[in-house]
């Protein structure tokens, strides 16, 4: 892990169904963690398309990990020397690639494949990774199909893993990236108000586990709780953005697209891990008899 950088964590209001104008959104987000000195920028999940949308929309919308709609942000990086994560909808290998005009409608969209997934751009403007979420909510399971691995991506800054939304409320996701090697996880997220509560214990509760950092993004809206957060190894909150259940903020603020920042210093994640001792006393014998116990149990 780079001794230290500033990373960024972004939340804004979508506009639903609009890739370009999030994609005009999402640079100005990336203006904005630069001129705050950050190297990374996390983005929510489904920034490109927002995330309420019908399953005919959003198959309308989907395109492949390595197709156009992802040029801008790949200009970004390389302008602003800046890692970004971005969710999108990502169409099934074989498929035509859909154009990013805004008059595609629904009703022009094949019935595809689709993951949800997370693009992670390196500040050369090329791909580091691609992330797709395995733990899938609700209506998901019906439009999505389900990822199949928690990859640890290495990278300038250090080892950086991405678990997308529902991923973080498990876990075992963390641990698993942990265990591969994970000195920061990136959670994309369109994490609604109802579990505002959920999202700040499961954020804090996966750093202090596993002993990493941990960057949220997320969608400020009707539906979003917003609340943006980076997370120390230790699980204490380092920086976050307003959410509207409580948070103190200036007028205005519940409106704004921005982005928050914090250090993360390679220091005091090698101090947390000297003095919280949960990585020296793991025993894998009983994350074996987990597995064991979880052979052909469905919860109901």
């Amino acid at each position: 892990m780079r001794n230290s950088f500033t990373a960024a964590a972004a939340q804004f209001i979508p506009v639903s169904g609009d890739p370009e104008a999030n994609l005009r959104k999402m640079e100005k987000l990336c203006g904005m963690a630069a001129e705050a000195g950050a190297s990374l920028l996390v983005l929510p999940e489904l920034a490109l398309t927002g995330y309420y949308l019908k399953a005919d929309a959003l198959r309308a919308l989907a395109v492949p990990a390595e197709g156009i709609w992802s040029a801008p942000l790949r200009e970004k990086a390389k302008e602003h020397h800046l890692l970004i994560a971005v969710g999108y909808p990502e169409i099934a290998v074989g498929y035509p690639e859909r154009t990013l005009a805004s008059d595609v409608h629904a009703s022009d969209a094949p019935a595809v494949s689709m993951y949800n997934s997370c693009l992670l751009i390196g500040s050369d403007g090329r791909t580091i990774g691609n992330a797709r979420k395995r733990y899938l909510w609700g209506r998901e399971k019906r439009i999505f199909l389900p990822g199949s691995s928690f990859d640890v991506f290495e990278t300038e800054l250090g080892m950086l893993s991405v678990l997308l939304c529902y991923d973080m409320e498990y876990p075992e996701p963390s641990r698993i990236a942990a265990l591969k090697g994970a000195d920061m996880i990136l959670c994309p997220a369109a994490w609604s108000r109802k579990a505002a509560h959920r999202w700040r214990v499961e954020t804090a509760a996966n750093a202090l586990f596993n002993l990493v950092y941990v960057a949220g993004s997320n969608f400020l809206d009707e539906n979003c709780c917003g609340n943006a957060r980076i997370v120390g190894p230790d699980g204490k909150v380092i920086a976050e953005g307003y959410t509207p259940d409580g948070n103190e903020t200036a007028e205005g603020e519940e409106t704004r697209d921005t982005v928050i920042t914090a250090e993360i210093r390679r220091e005091e994640l090698e101090r947390c891990r000297e003095e919280i001792p949960y990585r020296k006393d793991l025993d894998p014998e009983i994350l074996s008899e987990a597995a064991r116990a979880a052979e052909g149990v469905r919860y109901r």
